[in-house]
């Protein structure tokens, strides 16, 4: 995978200070929401 950053942490450090957060965090947030929207239609 070429993105322009020389490593993973590279990328992660620039993803954290762009948005205050880790691609971890928000990938982990997104899944939780998307278990309440499914409790949600049921």
């Amino acid at each position: 995978l070429e993105v322009g950053f020389a490593d993973v942490s590279t990328f992660t450090q620039a993803f954290r200070q762009h948005f205050n957060t880790t691609p971890g965090r928000i990938r982990n947030l997104h899944d939780i929401d998307a278990e309440q929207q499914s409790d949600i239609d049921l």
